[in-house]
C-alpha cells in the first residue's frame, strides 16, 4: 500500500469514526478511543440510541466496542439492545453483539431479554437476531420463556411486531399453570 492510500485509508476511517460518533451519545466521563493496535481500536461506556419512525426508537448499550478497521466491522461486550414503539417492547442482553446501523442487531452467549410480557432465557450458546427493517426477532440455542406463571421451553422462538404470536419451534414443551 502506497504513502498516499495509507493516509486516504486513514482519512477514510477517521470520517467513518465521525459519522457513527454523531450517532453515538456516550458517558462524558469516557470519551475517548483507545488504540489496541493498528488495526483495532475500542470505546469504552457506549451508548447508542437512534429513532426509527413515528416515535419508535432502539438504544444499545455496551461496557466495551471494539472497532476492527481491517474488516470493518463493529462488536460490543456486555452489551444490551432495547426497541419500543408505541406497542411492543423487545429487549436482549448478552456477552458479545454485532450491530449494523438501522438494519440489524444479533446477541450472543448468555441471551435473556423480553418481548412485551414474555420474559425469555437462552442456553449458554444461544443467539438473538432482530431485523430492523422487518421488525422479525429470532432466539435459538434452547429458549426458556414466561409469560406469567406459564412456561415454554423450546429450539427457537420467532416474533414479528407486526403480528399478534409468538411462534415456538423444534422440541416444545409447554407447561400452564394450575
Amino acid at each position: 500500500m502506497g504513502r498516499n492510500s495509507k493516509y486516504l485509508f486513514y482519512i477514510a476511517v477517521l470520517l467513518l469514526v465521525a459519522i457513527f460518533a454523531g450517532f453515538v451519545v456516550y458517558d462524558i466521563n469516557r470519551p475517548e478511543v483507545t488504540k489496541k493496535s493498528s488495526e483495532t481500536s475500542y470505546i469504552e461506556g457506549f451508548y447508542l440510541k437512534s429513532n426509527v419512525d413515528n416515535g419508535s426508537f432502539y438504544k444499545i448499550e455496551a461496557s466495551k466496542v471494539y472497532l476492527f478497521f481491517e474488516n470493518e466491522t463493529v462488536t460490543f461486550d456486555n452489551c444490551s439492545f432495547y426497541y419500543k414503539d408505541q406497542i411492543k417492547m423487545i429487549k436482549g442482553n448478552g456477552e458479545r453483539c454485532l450491530f449494523k446501523k438501522d438494519k440489524y442487531v444479533t446477541i450472543e452467549r448468555g441471551v435473556e431479554g423480553f418481548y412485551n410480557s414474555i420474559e425469555f432465557k437462552g442456553g449458554k450458546d444461544s443467539h438473538f437476531f432482530y431485523d430492523l427493517g422487518r421488525y422479525e426477532g429470532l432466539v435459538d440455542g434452547g429458549i426458556f420463556a414466561r409469560d406469567g406463571d406459564n412456561s415454554i421451553r423450546s429450539e427457537k422462538m420467532r416474533f414479528n411486531k407486526n403480528d399478534i404470536f409468538v411462534e415456538f419451534s423444534g422440541k416444545v414443551e409447554v407447561v400452564y399453570a394450575k
